[in-house]
């Protein structure tokens, strides 16, 4: 009776030894940090409301949402100006090249294009390199002015247009 006993010990050994291995092969590891950037357009820049008393003229607004006008442009109060804003998202804490190109056109679909000088940024200007947080859940924010050029006799009505800014990890 004792050999059987004996048997059975071994059996079980063998199960605990077999049960240990696929354990300690089973363990995976950790996910690897993102490495690509991901950058969201999350708002437009928005020169507020304006009129041209007739010459025509600029009106800028900086990448912290001041607005300034030139010539017979008059910036209506009460109506906000706002920069266009970008999310830049990048775990591994790198640096990063913007780039984009310095000028667009805004149309209304009625009268000529109103022409749009890009920039600068709360970074810098174009080909400016700046650092982003190493935390994952951290975003960096990215505001951008512009200036916009407003010919005398332009159409009156909303113009839009886009402009695309480049993102480059280093």
């Amino acid at each position: 009776m004792e050999k059987v006993d004996l048997h059975i010990e071994k059996k079980s050994l063998f199960f605990i030894v077999v049960f240990f291995l696929f354990l300690t092969i089973s363990y995976a590891q950790p996910a690897l940090p993102q490495r690509t950037i991901t950058v969201q357009s999350t708002q437009p820049i928005d020169f507020g409301i304006f009129y041209d008393t007739g010459s025509g003229g600029t009106i800028t607004v900086d990448y912290q949402g001041n607005r300034t006008t030139t010539g017979g442009l008059i910036a209506l109060s009460g109506s906000a100006a706002k920069p266009a804003i970008f999310e830049v998202k990048l775990c591994q804490g790198r640096n990063i090249i913007i780039d984009y190109t310095l000028t667009t056109t805004l149309s209304n679909g009625v009268g000529s294009p109103l022409t749009l000088n890009i920039g600068p940024t709360e970074k810098g200007p174009r080909g400016a390199r700046f650092s982003v947080n190493t935390n994952c859940n951290f975003i960096t924010t990215l505001r951008v002015g512009g200036t916009l050029h407003v010919p005398a006799g332009s159409a009156k009505g909303t113009y839009s247009g886009n402009f695309e800014m480049t993102f480059t990890q280093e």
